[in-house]
């Protein structure tokens, strides 16, 4: 089953770069594959930025610094492994809809 990274990973890739996601053999197993990768990068990740518990630090100062510390790990991911290269990625088509060249 695919998890949120995954999810948002394939949506990325199908509105920015609908060339290179259609040459992907099987998406679905190749965005839960990634999807998983990245769940794991962010769990790493969080706990790198989060650095170890302050001695004075409360519950809540710690749930507070984690929780921040995750949301940190996850731009970086979501940045790093979960949108497609710039060289890939598509400008959306300009005028669709638009009939203003037509006045």
């Amino acid at each position: 089953m695919m998890n949120q990274y995954g999810k948002h990973a394939q949506d990325t890739w199908k509105m920015i770069a609908p060339t290179e996601y259609a040459k992907i053999v099987d998406p679905q197993e190749w965005f839960e594959n990634l999807g998983r990768e990245a769940e794991q990068a962010v769990g790493e990740l969080t706990y790198q930025i989060a650095g170890p518990d302050p001695k004075d630090e409360t519950y809540l100062e710690k749930v507070g610094r984690i929780n921040a510390s995750k949301m940190q790990a996850e731009e970086i991911v979501r940045a790093e492994m979960l949108t497609p290269d710039p060289a890939v990625q598509e400008e959306p088509d300009k005028g669709v809809g638009d009939h203003s060249a037509e006045k």
